[in-house]
């Protein structure tokens, strides 16, 4: 079931080459964002693995831009502060 979420969120990422610059290949996450359902499974496949893992962190620490989108929801899914960084 893992692996066909992964698949879906593959498929939900879009890739516009050349942006915002030649040579560059941006991911465009914003179909992940819209999707409630999929921004929620997003945030559970990343705790389910953190806890496979047995990853415990202190504190969710997100770089910008996509850290400070992702970083809070997951902070507050494991019950831990959130430091975004610039």
């Amino acid at each position: 079931m893992r692996d066909i979420f992964l698949e879906q969120l593959s498929g939900a990422v879009r890739t516009i080459p050349n942006f915002p610059i030649d040579g560059v290949l941006f991911r465009d996450i914003t179909p992940i964002l819209t999707d409630y359902k999929m921004l929620i499974q997003t945030i559970d496949t990343i705790v389910l693995d953190m806890m496979n893992l047995d990853w415990d962190p202190d504190i969710i620490v997100g770089p910008e831009a996509r850290g400070f989108i992702f970083g809070p929801l997951l902070s507050t899914k494991l019950g831990k502060g959130f430091v975004p960084i610039r």
